[in-house]
């Protein structure tokens, strides 16, 4: 086990493609790389295989007074893209320890517009102190070029909660569910263990209660049911429910992480992974393995949608919503656009513009208050569904139905939710928000297109037609760009 330093030197930083692709080393001791072969060695062979591969990679190393290894990041060029388009909800995962060396392994991961998560970067820790949480935040903040998430989901930790609003000022932050339910495995072993329906209750009253009164008055019949009236990790819980329980988090957009992670059971992958007894190195491959495996369903499921035809139904709502979302997003819009045809609706105020409705449905006769505004075509439901989950909700679609609006207004098409979620000018990611004029260095320039042109040969690789449209397109590039220079005059071509 390595000794906790008295005080953490600054990183060793390697940072490549990030902003103008100029490389940058700052290494704080200058014996750095004077090391036996060992645990150090092994994370900078592989850091720097995967450097030579990706020039977008990203890592960087904290090292103590002697030169031990104590905290690891790293992000590959695809995941400073995927995070380019998906950090409006990212899960800052502390439930993992690698199973040879003890140490608290932390990836960062979201929802892609499939569905799927997705990984933005990962790190070993020395320890789960506040201090190393700073540091990790601090790094992966630099890695993404000072973008920081719309809201963070993780633990409930004070040392979290303490670095995350130090560091993440303008994020929101709010505890994970899924940690909810893995920290209850842990405190409540013997009654998971000990009882045939308790996980699913428990479960159920996490995972899928959404109304207050609902929630107050399960727990409520939970507690006794299962003699749990004076357990204290319980009543804890049950007091800061309002940073973690569904009912209170409406506000907040969510992705709809909580089923997602239920979904793919990453937790279960990991830890069958972690659990083996291995080498740092082999570490970093059995993940680097999780992750492919994921961006290839991502692969896959991009193909789907773009084959995916458009729903044969007389509905113009549903066939736009078709063309414009995924297929699995698309399957939650569509059981709401179901269920709205069974939802009553009653007009009940009007203010100005704003026409106010209750709608209810004998299916749930809990009345939900819906306000439209003609003026800019603004629907708004007291459900939060589309604040929660990115979708419009029943109760909207049947008030916009009654008004005659056949198509949803564009505003409620979410583009992270849609097909074409990815695709955008390369230019409006702050990565390449480069300052490029007549006055730049020829360098300066080639590190500019260079990194756009990875971003566009990672894409363009995923699929043998993607390869041959770039490889043909090049011809006609080299040759317009050959024609450009033509046009010049000498003592514009020289160097800078």
């Amino acid at each position: 086990m390595q000794r906790r330093p008295s005080k953490l030197l600054p990183s060793v930083w390697v940072n490549i493609c990030v902003r103008y692709n100029v490389k940058t080393i700052f290494l704080q001791r200058k014996n750095v790389y004077a090391r036996k072969i060992g645990d150090v060695g092994a994370i900078l062979q592989y850091m720097q295989e995967k450097q030579a591969d990706d020039k977008s990679f990203y890592y960087a190393i904290q090292f103590d007074d002697e030169d031990q290894v104590t905290n690891v990041f790293w992000a590959d060029g695809k995941s400073m893209v995927d995070y380019y388009h998906f950090s409006d909800v990212i899960c800052w995962d502390m439930t993992y320890r690698t199973s040879s060396y003890g140490r608290p392994f932390a990836p960062f991961y979201g929802v892609n517009h499939h569905k799927q998560i997705v990984f933005f970067g990962a790190a070993l820790l020395y320890d789960e102190s506040e201090e190393s949480f700073k540091w990790l935040l601090t790094t992966f903040k630099e890695a993404m070029s000072g973008k920081q998430p719309t809201v963070i989901l993780t633990d409930h930790d004070e040392a979290i909660v303490h670095a995350t609003a130090s560091v993440w000022q303008d994020t929101t932050y709010c505890t994970c569910v899924w940690h909810v339910y893995h920290n209850a495995n842990k405190y409540l072993a013997q009654i998971f263990q000990g009882s045939r329906t308790f996980a699913y209750d428990f479960s159920s009253l996490v995972f899928d209660c959404e109304d207050e009164e609902e929630f107050i008055s399960s727990w409520g019949k939970m507690l006794g049911q299962y003699d749990l009236n004076d357990n204290p990790w319980l009543n804890q819980l049950f007091k800061e429910r309002k940073k973690w329980a569904l009912p209170y988090r409406r506000g907040t957009f969510c992705a709809d992480m909580r089923n997602i992670q239920r979904r793919e059971n990453l937790n279960s992958m990991l830890k069958d992974y972690l659990g083996l007894k291995q080498d740092l190195l082999q570490f970093f491959k059995h993940y680097e393995r999780i992750v492919d495996e994921h961006r290839q369903a991502e692969v896959h499921a991009d193909f789907h949608a773009a084959q995916s035809a458009s729903l044969m139904v007389p509905s113009r709502m549903l066939r736009q919503a078709a063309n414009a979302y995924t297929p699995a997003v698309l399957d939650m819009f569509q059981k709401e656009f179901e269920m709205s045809l069974d939802c009553m609706v009653y007009r009940c105020g009007e203010h100005g513009t704003t026409y106010e409705y209750k709608v209810t449905s004998d299916a749930n006769p809990t009345k939900h208050s819906v306000k439209f505004d003609s003026l800019n075509g603004t629907v708004v439901c007291s459900c939060k569904k589309f604040k929660f989950l990115g979708i419009q909700c029943r109760h909207a679609l049947k008030v916009l139905d009654i008004l005659n609006i056949k198509e949803l207004p564009a505003q409620y098409l979410l583009k992270r939710w849609r097909k074409d979620a990815k695709v955008g000018s390369l230019r409006a990611d702050p990565r390449f928000a480069s300052d490029i004029d007549s006055n730049s260095s020829k360098a300066h320039r080639s590190s500019y297109l260079h990194c756009i042109f990875s971003i566009i040969a990672a894409r363009a690789t995923h699929t043998v037609e993607g390869y041959a449209f770039i490889e043909n397109q090049l011809d006609q590039l080299t040759e317009d760009v050959y024609h450009v220079l033509q046009t010049r005059l000498p003592k514009e071509l020289q160097l800078h």
